[in-house]
């Protein structure tokens, strides 16, 4: 049977209305050839795409800092630069939007790491040292942010549950074998 299949594909190959070979691959060049430029065209887009989604950061992080505090914004720059209350909390919720904004870009949980990576390309300064622990607890504070596994962060609006606190264990205190011996020896001297 299969001798049969094989036999009747090459006569038909072989018949004269088949295409040629040298069609079929002329067509695949070109197909390959508008796949490229098809690519380029989505590479061009997409730098496109981020330089208005940067735009648009920048845009929201003006209004924050606008609407953090009712004095002028040079007032309320100043005073984000100084790391006065005021200000901070501008800050802090600049750099939140752009943690919410860097995650529904992703539309996935983005470990910290990756995030802090985003954050610093996009010029967001992190209040405080500037850490990975400074930026989980601004994440822990909004109810918007979720952790559901360790180093993983992800929008709560995705049905994602915070992963459960870890219990720690406690430790004993130690004894030194001076204090076990003199506790004895003492314990025995008095009986």
């Amino acid at each position: 049977m299969n001798d049969e299949l094989v036999e009747k594909v090459e006569d038909r190959d072989k018949s004269e209305d088949s295409l040629p070979t040298t069609v079929v691959s002329k067509a695949l060049e070109a197909l390959v050839e508008q796949m490229s430029l098809l690519e380029a065209q989505m590479a061009e887009l997409g730098r496109e795409l981020t330089k208005r989604r940067e735009e648009e950061r920048l845009l929201r992080k003006l209004i924050a800092l606008r609407t953090c505090d009712s004095a002028a914004p040079e007032t309320v720059m100043s005073s984000s630069l100084a790391g006065a209350p005021n200000g901070d909390r501008g800050v802090k919720a600049v750099v939140i939007e752009a943690v919410v904004d860097t995650l529904k870009e992703a539309a996935r949980p983005v470990h910290i790491s990756d995030l802090m990576r985003v954050l610093l390309g996009r010029n967001v300064s992190i209040p405080g040292s500037g850490n990975q622990a400074n930026l989980i607890t601004y994440l822990r504070r909004d109810p918007r942010i979720v952790r559901p596994s360790r180093g993983m962060y992800a929008l709560s609006e995705w049905g994602l549950h915070d992963m459960p606190a870890a219990k720690r264990k406690r430790r004993r205190a130690r004894l030194r074998r001076s204090k076990v011996a003199v506790n004895q020896r003492s314990s025995s001297a008095s009986n």
